[in-house]
């Protein structure tokens, strides 16, 4: 997808353009990977012990986050590439925005992370298919 004008493309456009042309490596090396190890680390450090619990992750881009560990969240990203690519990770996936999780008459302003930005699809979660 080549837009005219960048500037003009929609938050979802916006998502999937990144998605394509950013690839995979550009997510864990330079220094993106190392501020997302760092992320990684802090995350991790989180859930670490927390246990019956289900843990919803917005803006999973991959799905890399839990990736050997005993953790199986939810993911959910609004990016059908980034999700397509996490469907070997995951347990369950949705590509939506996390904003349609708000409560009614909470706006956008109450939430503090911008990757929790994403666009709606109103599908629904879907089962980690098996590898065949």
């Amino acid at each position: 997808m080549a837009p005219a004008n960048p500037r003009e493309l929609s938050e979802r456009e916006l998502h999937e353009y990144v998605a394509e042309v950013e690839g995979h490596e550009s997510q864990v090396t330079g220094v993106v990977g190392y501020f997302y190890q760092m992320y990684r680390a802090e995350v991790l450090a989180r859930v670490d012990g927390v246990t019956g619990k289900d843990v919803l992750e917005i803006g999973c881009g991959e799905g890399m986050m839990f990736d050997g560990t005993d953790v199986s969240p939810v993911q959910m990203d609004v990016s059908f590439t980034r999700v397509a690519r996490a469907t070997e990770k995951c347990r369950y996936l949705l590509c939506g925005d996390g904003y349609d999780l708000l409560p009614a008459g909470r706006s956008k302003s109450c939430c503090s992370s911008p990757s929790s930005s994403t666009r709606a699809s109103r599908g629904a979660c879907s089962p980690k298919r098996s590898a065949s």
